[in-house]
C-alpha cells in the first residue's frame, strides 16, 4: 500500500481478500471461494502463509494452480516461526538472568498474542528492552552466537539510534530495541509507572507482549515510520487486534496525544478503515479537512525510499511544525556523522 491511508482506490481483489481473512475469521460459514487475482496479492503482500492456512482450515477456497503453494508458505512460516520462537525465547532467558526485561514487537508479539505460528510471516523478530539496559542486551546476543548486522555508512546510527540488528549460523535474525521508533519521533512512556513495559503481560509462553492497546499504537508508529509504505501484512495485524479485543479507541486517542503521536494514530485508524469499512466503530477518529485533502496528493507524488520526499510526507505524521523540525534536524544529524565517521575511517592507514 504505498499511499497508505489516502490510498483512493482499493482493487477488487484487496477487497475480497480482507473479506475473506477478516471478517469471516472464526465463523462457520461457507466456504469463501477466492480467485488467481486474490492469490497474487496475497504472495505479492505478504500474506501467503495467512491464506494458506484458511485453505489448510477449510474457510478459503483458491484455485488449484495456487493451492499448493499457499499450503507450502503456510507449512513454512510454522516451521521458520518454531525456530524464531525458539531463538527469541533462549535470548528473553538470559536476560531474565540478569533482569533485564524483553517485551515482543511486531510480529513476534502478535503470534504469541493473536495469531497462530503459520499465519504471520517475518523477516526478523523485533524486542524491545529498556533503553538503559539496551547496550548489555546487545552484548549478551552477541554473547549467544549472533553476529551484528550494520549497513554500509551507518556506523554511528547502528550504535546510538534506536535498534541494533543481529543475525545467527541458522539465519535467525534480531532487532533489539531501545525505543519502537526514532526516539525524536515520538515520545512513548516505556518505563514509567503506566508505561509500556509496567503494562506489558506474560503471553502463555513466558514471553512478554504488550497490552492489546500499546500494541495496537506500537504497530501505528511501526507503519508511520515507513510512511505507511508497507506490505498490506503490516495492516492486517492492525485488523486482527481490533477484531480480537474490544480496544477502547477514544481511550486510546488520549495515549496517543500523550506520546505525540496523535497524527499517526489516526493515520493508522483511517488505513484500516479504508481496508475494512466494516469496522464502523473506527470512523470517528478518521482525519477529515483539508490537511487530509492535501495529503492525498502528496502521497500519490511522493516515495518512502527518497529521503527527501520522506520527510515531505513525515510532515502529516508528526504532530506539530516544531516537531517536525526536531525529527528532521535530528535525522540529517545522525546521517551526517555517519558520513563523518566513514570519512575517518577511509583516512585511517591499513
Amino acid at each position: 500500500m504505498p499511499h497508505g491511508p489516502f490510498d483512493a482506490s482499493i482493487s477488487t481483489a484487496v477487497r475480497s481478500l480482507v473479506s475473506a481473512l477478516v471478517t469471516t475469521r472464526g465463523q462457520t460459514s461457507a466456504v469463501i471461494e477466492l480467485d488467481e487475482d486474490c492469490a497474487r496479492v496475497a504472495f505479492a503482500e505478504d500474506l501467503a502463509p495467512l491464506l494458506g492456512a484458511a485453505v489448510s482450515q477449510g474457510r478459503v477456497a483458491v484455485p488449484r494452480a495456487a493451492r499448493e503453494r499457499l499450503l507450502w508458505e503456510h507449512q513454512m512460516c510454522v516451521a521458520s516461526n518454531v525456530v524464531r520462537s525458539r531463538a527469541t525465547r533462549t535470548f528473553a532467558d538470559l536476560c531474565r538472568q540478569v533482569g533485564i526485561p524483553v517485551v515482543l514487537l511486531k510480529g513476534m508479539a502478535m503470534i504469541q498474542s493473536t495469531l497462530d505460528l503459520g499465519e504471520r510471516s517475518m523477516i526478523d523478530a523485533d524486542l524491545l528492552v529498556p533503553a538503559s539496559r539496551w547496550q548489555q542486551a546487545c552484548a549478551l546476543i552477541i554473547g549467544a552466537g549472533f553476529a551484528e548486522t550494520v549497513l554500509p555508512g551507518r556506523g554511528y546510527t547502528a550504535r546510538h539510534d534506536y535498534v541494533r540488528t543481529f543475525s545467527n549460523a541458522a539465519g535467525v535474525t534480531m532487532e533489539i530495541h531501545r525505543f519502537v521508533c526514532e526516539a525524536s519521533f515520538l515520545d512513548i512512556d516505556y518505563e514509567g509507572a503506566d508505561g509500556l513495559f509496567a503494562r506489558a503481560r506474560r503471553a502463555p509462553t513466558g514471553l512478554l507482549v504488550p497490552d492489546d492497546g500499546d500494541l495496537f499504537l506500537t504497530l501505528a508508529a511501526h507503519a508511520a515510520k515507513h510512511t505507511f509504505e508497507l506490505p498490506l501484512r503490516s495492516f492486517f495485524d492492525g485488523l486482527f487486534l481490533l477484531q480480537r479485543s474490544p480496544l477502547k479507541l477514544d481511550e486510546l486517542a488520549a495515549r496517543a496525544r500523550h506520546w505525540r503521536m496523535e497524527a499517526a494514530f489516526a493515520m493508522w485508524v483511517q488505513s484500516l478503515r479504508t481496508l475494512a469499512p466494516a469496522i464502523a466503530h473506527v470512523s470517528d477518529h478518521a482525519p477529515v479537512g483539508p490537511r487530509w485533502r492535501w495529503g492525498r496528493f502528496v502521497w500519490s507524488r511522493t516515495r518512502h525510499a527518497s529521503p527527501w520526499q520522506r520527510f515531505v510526507r513525515m510532515a502529516w505524521l508528526v504532530d506539530g511544525k516544531a516537531a517536525w523540525v526536531r525529527h528532521v534536524a535530528t535525522r540529517a544529524t545522525f546521517r551526517a556523522l555517519d558520513s563523518i565517521q566513514s570519512s575517518a575511517r577511509g583516512r585511517t592507514p591499513s
